[in-house]
């Protein structure tokens, strides 16, 4: 089973998301991702696809473990709270926007 989630990580140089996305390579689980410079210049996004341990078992809740997984990368609080609200409502979270304030974000490069 695959787990498909973003981040939004505020507030990052390029440097800081250099350590980030090589820690995020070494984890043996991660099977995919892809990461661009957010619309505003001043963080970026991150696609990531994770394979979900087995011994999880059938009573695994799949939204709670990417709000958790989300929560221990550090992505956005106000983004994540916002996502509780959506989840409560059954409406659709994880969102990333292409263009804010007029900005466009960069383009995706893969990093796995």
């Amino acid at each position: 089973m695959k787990a498909k989630f973003a981040l939004d990580i505020d507030n990052a140089d390029s440097e800081e998301m250099a350590h980030f996305l090589a820690f995020l390579m070494k984890r043996k689980r991660l099977k995919k991702g892809a990461v661009r410079v957010s619309s505003g210049k001043t963080g970026y996004h991150v696609k990531i696809e994770y394979v979900v341990p087995k011994y999880f078992g059938k009573h695994f809740d799949m939204k709670a473990f990417k709000l958790g997984m989300r929560y221990a990368l550090g992505d956005c609080l106000g983004r994540m709270k916002a996502d509780v609200s959506r989840m409560a409502q059954g409406m659709g979270t994880d969102r990333l926007f292409y263009r804010k304030d007029g900005k466009n974000a960069g383009k995706w490069k893969d990093f796995k």
